[in-house]
């Protein structure tokens, strides 16, 4: 195809070339080329079917960008191209750009081990760099029989920690473990169940008043005058001396027999009050003063009539 071969070439051939059976390229040298002779062309590489004469994959260089293209039929490809990696693209817009008309399109991370955990981390600042460090990673967790989670962990804070793993949060069979506090913004108004927290099994919890959730229901005795007795404070808190709350003190409750009214931590000290549940206690108190009131008015009006 040619009168004028490229110099060194031991062949040179200017057109198509049919193998019909195995076929290999091997040189001394580390490369091997496929070149146009046309100017803005590329070359490439690519296999079809004999019968259909289709291309089932293509590996070539791209015109106008650079980029290295893989394609397989009916659409498939595999592109890189500008650094970046497309699968299912030929124009990846990401890094890595997966692409696909599945639904879920899916990312499989698997483990060839026993069990290995899956792990997608995140990394900050120049690769080889001194302050290069890895703020947190995702990774799957396997509590025995079967019952799989996702493990949410970040560095810490400080220079040495830089790759440190704290977990901060957990899901796990449809639980959700917060290892640190919880901050919720933009809550909305209005009157709703109030929320409590158990500090010994770590849970939220909601208090109702329906039968239907309830067993062993008595009525409660106790000394509800006891109440009468404690004497509210105004206080701060560690660290915050410029605000000022008002409150009752848990362990003045406990000494005074109110224990029913005391949250008590894990260690049986006084932690807080249920201050919802202080009204039971004033409303049997002011039961007991209408009862006297009763009985006042009716001594009253015995008084006048023997007056009279």
């Amino acid at each position: 195809g040619t009168t004028n071969p490229t110099s060194g070439s031991k062949l040179d051939l200017r057109g198509n070339l049919y193998v019909g059976g195995k076929a290999a390229i091997a040189s001394n040298n580390y490369w091997h080329r496929a070149q146009s002779t046309v100017d803005n062309r590329y070359g490439y590489f690519e296999v079809r079917r004999k019968t259909s004469n289709r291309r089932g994959c293509y590996f070539g260089y791209g015109s106008p960008g650079k980029y290295i293209d893989l394609r397989l039929e009916d659409g498939n490809s595999l592109a890189i191209t500008g650094g970046n990696v497309g699968m299912g693209t030929k124009n990846p817009r990401t890094p890595l750009h997966l692409y696909s008309r599945n639904d879920p399109t899916i990312l499989r991370i698997q483990s060839s081990d026993a069990f290995g955990a899956g792990r997608i981390e995140f990394w900050s600042d120049p690769q080889g760099a001194t302050n290069e460090w890895r703020p947190g990673f995702i990774q799957s967790t396997d509590r025995g029989g079967f019952t799989g989670g996702l493990a949410f962990f970040v560095n810490g804070s400080g220079f040495s920690r830089k790759t440190s793993a704290v977990e901060v949060m957990r899901i796990e069979n449809g639980s959700v473990n917060i290892k640190g506090r919880l901050f919720v913004t933009n809550i909305p108004y209005g009157d709703r169940r109030n929320m409590q927290w158990d500090s010994s099994s770590k849970l939220l919890y909601h208090d109702n008043s329906s039968r239907k959730t309830k067993e062993n229901i008595q009525s409660l005795e106790d000394d509800f005058s006891k109440v009468l007795q404690v004497e509210p404070k105004t206080y701060t808190r560690p660290g915050n001396s410029e605000h000022w709350e008002i409150g009752y003190i848990a362990e003045e409750f406990d000494d005074l027999g109110l224990n029913k009214l005391v949250y008590y931590d894990e260690d049986g000290s006084p932690g807080a009050i249920n201050y919802r549940k202080i009204s039971m206690y004033l409303v049997e108190i002011v039961k007991d003063l209408n009862c006297k009131i009763e009985e006042y008015e009716d001594r009253i009006k015995q008084l006048e009539q023997q007056m009279s």
